[in-house]
């Protein structure tokens, strides 16, 4: 799974950096699974349309539905290319393994 594009949504009061990530395929369960080892994840198959919300500690939050291939993701108020820059290895992480 790789990261097409990422483009800044908005800066909330806080200091929060919101970007609407865009990738090169689908958002699907073996790949929200897999994000949910190395983290804390909400995943609602069942929804009329599939939400989870995926927070890896300190570095982003995810948010997005299965079938889509955008999702939301807040980064680290300290770190706001390195919670990205994360992301995008933990997307290339899932396609090494998932060849395996």
């Amino acid at each position: 799974m790789r990261l097409i594009e990422s483009r800044f949504l908005e800066d909330c009061f806080d200091g929060t950096i919101m970007r609407e990530v865009r990738m090169d395929r689908f958002f699907e369960a073996d790949f929200i699974r897999f994000l949910g080892q190395y983290g804390d994840l909400q995943f609602f198959p069942d929804f009329p349309r599939p939400l989870f919300i995926f927070e890896e500690p300190g570095r982003y939050m995810l948010k997005g539905s299965t079938g889509k291939e955008t999702a939301r993701i807040i980064l680290s108020k300290t770190d706001q290319e390195g919670s990205l820059d994360h992301f995008v290895r933990r997307c290339r992480q899932f396609g090494v393994e998932s060849k395996k």
